[in-house]
């Protein structure tokens, strides 16, 4: 995802199967209590946003509040499988933090965010 060229970035059929299969595995993966899981659901998300925003808007107003906010709601971050370490809480703190200065330094991504 992060080296695609224009071409799949606006090529209808790479954009349904990126909303069908990777949108899916994104909503089943980001309350991961998983470290590593949530930090890629975070990482790929990120991308999306960067190279993605203009096909993937509506998208967006679903999966940031999941991915980014929820976590960040509770300071004991429970799941449904049980509670995540405090250590793994920090890990992923610090992955939510490094992705949001990322999209915090794009003006149109947050407009886009704020909008959708």
């Amino acid at each position: 995802l992060q080296n695609s060229g224009k071409i799949f970035q606006t090529h209808e059929r790479f954009i349904e199967a990126v909303k069908q299969y990777l949108c899916l595995s994104l909503l089943k993966n980001c309350a991961s209590i998983i470290s590593p899981t949530f930090q890629l659901s975070a990482s790929i998300f990120q991308t999306l946003t960067e190279k993605f925003r203009s096909s993937m808007k509506s998208q967006f107003g679903v999966f940031f509040p999941m991915i980014y906010l929820k976590p960040l709601e509770s300071p004991t971050f429970e799941t449904g499988k049980g509670m995540i370490s405090s250590y793994d809480l920090y890990s992923q703190w610090v992955v939510l933090f490094r992705c949001l200065y990322s999209i915090c330094c794009d003006k149109q991504i947050l407009s886009d965010i704020f909008v959708n």
